[in-house]
């Protein structure tokens, strides 16, 4: 019984410290739903339905009721994911002119990209931290954000693990943006960036692009691109900064 009341006292705790009771009945509404999805897919639950088909038809207060039930039930799986949830809005609160520069630089392109990115970013964190995590950028971003409060929940993942750099947040958006292009268009850009590359350090190569460029596929072309600025070593960061300059011009 003592411990019930404890993990009651914990709930309401945590209830107000995010203050749920505050927000209006479509954002308790979406709350719940995404903590229902959370915990499904943690706990690997394969049901048909869920509040997905009725929370926008139920008041307030039974919605409250909904959330409150789930942190006694689920305890830290849902505080924490909660509290995720309130960091995010937070920082959408407290966004300002002075951007950082994952910022600046993620919230010029479309939200298309940006799920892409954030996926990647995603997947490569996990991947470098050698453990599992609970949770993850997919569960605090939806399409409801804007492309700079998506900036926002991207740096905020990078800055908590450390595991990703600019360099290759910059790489990756170019990636997105590259394997969507036509093909003509890739080739094109992909002749245009060889050419400037050379022109750029003065260099005389007989050979190129246009040996086997015509017998790639576009994910083998954004690929030998991208080796092909790897190929400058110490120069390499010049040659990127030469195709961003060629994407942003697009």
């Amino acid at each position: 019984m003592k411990s019930i009341f404890v993990l009651l006292i914990l709930a309401i705790t945590v209830v107000s410290s995010i203050n749920i009771d505050k927000l209006n009945q479509k954002q308790l509404a979406k709350l719940a739903i995404d903590i229902e999805s959370y915990v499904r897919e943690v706990k690997q639950i394969r049901l048909l339905g869920g509040l997905h088909d009725y929370a926008y038809s139920l008041s307030k207060e039974q919605l409250i009721t909904i959330i409150e039930d789930f942190i006694r039930n689920e305890g830290r799986l849902v505080t924490d994911f909660i509290n995720r949830k309130a960091n995010l809005r937070k920082s959408r609160i407290e966004v300002t002119l002075e951007d950082s520069l994952i910022v600046s630089f993620l919230s010029k392109y479309s939200k298309k990209i940006l799920f892409s990115v954030a996926a990647e970013v995603e997947s490569l964190t996990r991947k470098r931290l050698e453990r599992p995590i609970l949770g993850g950028l997919h569960d605090i971003i939806s399409e409801d954000l804007s492309e700079k409060e998506l900036a926002l929940a991207i740096e905020s993942y990078v800055e908590e693990f450390k595991l990703v750099s600019v360099d290759e947040i910059i790489e990756m958006v170019m990636r997105v943006i590259l394997i969507d292009l036509p093909k003509d268009k890739l080739v094109a850009l992909a002749f245009k960036l060889e050419g400037n590359l050379r022109s750029k350090f003065n260099q005389f190569l007989l050979g190129g692009f246009h040996d086997y460029i015509d017998s790639l596929s576009v994910e083998e072309i954004v690929d030998a691109i991208f080796g092909l600025i790897s190929s400058y070593g110490e120069k390499a960061k010049i040659a990127k900064s030469e195709l961003l300059k060629l994407i942003e011009r697009l």
